[in-house]
């Protein structure tokens, strides 16, 4: 018995900021089948912008991944579910960071950063009742759904049910995340089951800019008519068609960033008759506003595209965003209290020389505060999670 789940549709494109300072797409992907075709795994990775290999060590680091998943998947089809699994994930990272240092030749692997989001995907019984496995380090995400029908409007709700498999995990601003290539990686692993879904997607961090809101709700503008578009075409049809997605304007107004996602089907529904595909959100705002029109970003309803790019920054504030703001503020503190001081010092003395707050600019050399990334707690088996956050871009 074959796998349930569809061929996967996959596509990568360049973000509009490594176009404009001329950087290649650091985004990278691979899927891999056993030869049973009973197992499926599929890896995103999205190399480090200030690691200057990251291009070359994300893709490497994908396509091994997928390989060192299949193996795994060999041993599953002959002994139970267990523990074990979990070692044997943890030494094939092992496994890849000591071959990235052998291949280029050196121990510091910080011009190599990059993340890992992947999916093991096989037969319930061999893994313990759950459709799969997921593997993450660093920002990017693993969503699915089921696929509900409202017949009375001849619709198909996407997320009838939906579920955040995997969330990203950032530091304290857009540009931090953890990678597999530090030091502290396994401090940052998470290992999370997949239950009985009808589809999946995982992503890059600019690939979940498009799939999910400032609420981590699915965006009721992207995913829905991206599977109107490619349920009834064929595998490399339906991924020029997600490319053409991704590189709409409208979307490169959320994120400049690369873009990657990769999503899979449960073969066992018939997708090619689902007409109209709807989300939840899409399917409310249509009951409040019956002249409104599903679409791509309509332009014609421009005001929720302001609000969803707003929702979305306001979850993920820009580094150079918040020092400015937090350098105005000190700014601010220390001029009104040189402007106390010297007040209090002119009324207590008459013969201080009162020309001395003309001095008070040499007394405001600032700088610029800066950043560290919060702790953050991780799953309860791999210990509290090390500070090891590291810009991206």
């Amino acid at each position: 018995m074959s796998i349930k789940w569809t061929m996967p549709i996959g596509a990568s494109v360049m973000g509009e900021s490594h176009k404009t300072l001329n950087v290649e797409c650091q985004d990278s992907f691979s899927f891999l089948y056993d030869k049973e075709k009973k197992w499926l795994a599929i890896t995103v990775c999205d190399g480090a912008g200030s690691s200057k290999n990251s291009s070359k060590s994300s893709k490497y680091v994908s396509e091994q991944f997928s390989r060192e998943l299949i193996l795994i998947a060999s041993h599953l089809s002959k002994k139970p579910f267990g523990q074990w699994v979990t070692d044997s994930i943890l030494q094939a990272i092992l496994s890849i960071r000591e071959k990235l240092r052998s291949r280029n030749a050196t121990d510091d692997l910080s011009d190599y950063h990059t993340t890992l989001v992947s999916v093991l995907l096989g037969p319930p019984d061999r893994l313990g009742g759950r459709s799969g496995i997921t593997i993450h380090i660093g920002d990017g995400a693993v969503i699915g759904g089921k696929i509900g029908s409202d017949i009375d409007n001849d619709q198909y709700i996407l997320d009838e049910d939906f579920y955040i498999l995997s969330e990203p995990q950032n530091g304290e601003y857009a540009n931090e995340t953890y990678f597999l290539t530090e030091t502290k990686w396994i401090k940052n692993i998470r290992l999370d089951p997949i239950g009985e879904l009808d589809w999946i997607a995982i992503a890059t961090d600019g690939g979940t800019a498009a799939l999910l809101n400032g609420d981590n709700a699915l965006r009721s503008t992207f995913l829905p008519k991206v599977f109107q578009d490619i349920v009834s075409a064929n595998t490399q049809q339906a991924s020029e068609i997600l490319n053409f997605h991704l590189t709409s304007p409208d979307l490169n107004q959320i994120t400049d960033d690369d873009k990657t996602i990769i999503v899979v089907f449960d073969q066992n529904k018939n997708l090619s008759d689902l007409k109209y595909i709807v989300s939840k959100s899409h399917r409310e705002d249509e009951e409040q506003t019956s002249s409104e029109l599903f679409g791509f970003f309509p332009k014609d309803v421009d005001h929720e595209n302001q609000e969803i790019r707003s929702a979305f920054r306001i979850k993920k504030p820009r580094r150079h965003v918040v020092l400015l703001i937090i350098g105005i503020l000190a700014l601010t503190s220390i001029i009104a209290l040189l402007l106390w001081f010297g007040d209090r010092q002119e009324h207590a003395d008459p013969m201080i020389n009162t020309n001395f707050l003309s001095t008070k600019n040499e007394m405001m050399k600032l700088k610029e505060p800066a950043t560290r990334s919060p702790s953050r707690p991780l799953n309860d088996d791999l210990g509290p999670q090390m500070n090891t956050s590291q810009e991206k871009d």
